[in-house]
């Protein structure tokens, strides 16, 4: 059975976090042999622990990056492993450098899960001076696969794409009538950064609050723009939640949800919104296009940054609810597992290794 050792950065609650506990989850004993090693500790580290996978971190917090090579480079060494899987730009450097001289080196493959054009000229340069010790790299999005070829000078088709996936045991479902006939309650799931969008979510409240309609809308996250957005959502219906457990907290948030909604300006493949299609809930997302193609015909598109098209989409969802569900519904029946995401990775790795052994395949 493969050795696959598993970088990713801090390991607090993210998305690629959560992609990644997926995956060894489902993974772990029974397609390869899984260590998992992040760069920094986090809330996560106990989950990856309780589900059976072995964990390193790097660094305890404010440890200089040398040190943090050092420590990974020892892991390798030790771990005789076939594959190392890096996540997150961090840890694709670190991974990279680390294995410089190694006597006996594993095949590396590098995940990147969002796109960001304002990587600095260094970082580009280094990145670029490392290519030749990358064997695979993998995108969750045709974004981030054109992203990639653009940030690393590739070819088109040596990128392999690979989705995000969901636990359908914890994410499903469920085609109960509304509980009440009160407001339709919106929310939305994700960081309370800019990317994020949620102003435009807080101002298409405002704007169908002056139209007088009645919605209810959450926000479930945590992060540095939350005294700004209390201020824009006061005298609101907008209720900021605070940060959910990946998992079963937000499957249950969701579940209690007549409409989602991602006014992303920027994504990778955002978990989200595959989670929402999932359990069947309506799904408006703006046009970056990491949140389009999750969204996969499964709901409304609407311009990033234009409360007043967001507004109107709820409308339009909230005119024919069961309608907007069923469409939700055959989308999130296309969403991946993680015993398939498992497969997929599962085809990649066993290709390099074959191709080490055969240089002719």
């Amino acid at each position: 059975m493969l050795r696959v050792l598993h970088v990713i950065g801090p390991m607090r609650t993210g998305g690629a976090q959560t992609q990644l506990l997926g995956l060894v989850r489902a993974a772990h004993g029974k397609f390869w042999d899984a260590t998992v090693c992040g760069t920094s500790p986090g809330s996560m580290t106990s989950e990856f622990e309780a589900a059976g996978i072995p964990v390193s971190e790097l660094r305890r917090w404010g440890s200089p990056g040398l040190i943090r090579m050092a420590r990974l480079r020892r892991v390798v060494a030790k771990g005789s492993f076939d594959v190392v899987h890096s996540n997150l730009w961090q840890s694709n450097l670190y991974t990279r450098l680390a294995v410089l001289g190694v006597r006996q080196k594993p095949k590396i493959v590098i995940s990147e899960r969002g796109v960001d054009y304002e990587r600095s000229g260094l970082y580009r340069f280094v990145d670029r001076r490392l290519r030749s010790l990358t064997d695979a790299w993998v995108g969750n999005s045709v974004t981030v696969v054109e992203f990639i070829e653009h940030a690393h000078t590739l070819s088109h088709g040596q990128v392999a794409l690979i989705p995000n996936a969901i636990d359908r045991e914890i994410f499903r479902s469920s085609s109960t009538e509304r509980a009440s006939s009160g407001p339709l309650r919106v929310g939305t799931v994700g960081r309370l950064t800019w990317e994020k969008g949620h102003e435009v979510l807080i101002e298409a409240a405002r704007i169908l609050v002056d139209r007088g309609h009645s919605f209810e809308f959450c926000i479930a996250g945590e992060g540095p723009r939350r005294e700004e957005l209390e201020g824009l959502a006061s005298g609101l219906p907008v209720t900021l939640l605070g940060a959910l457990e990946p998992g079963r907290q937000v499957a249950g948030f969701l579940s209690s949800l007549d409409i989602f909604v991602l006014a992303s300006h920027q994504e990778g493949r955002p978990n989200a919104v595959l989670e929402a299609l999932a359990a069947g809930i309506p799904a408006i997302v703006c046009d970056a296009p990491g949140s389009v193609e999750a969204l996969d015909d499964g709901g409304i598109v609407v311009s990033r940054g234009d409360p007043r098209a967001l507004a109107d989409a709820l409308l339009k969802v909230a005119a024919d609810l069961p309608a907007a569900e069923r469409v939700a519904r055959a989308a999130g029946d296309r969403v991946l597992d993680f015993d398939q995401l498992a497969h997929r990775y599962l085809e990649l790795f066993n290709q390099l290794c074959i191709e080490a052994i055969d240089p002719t395949k």
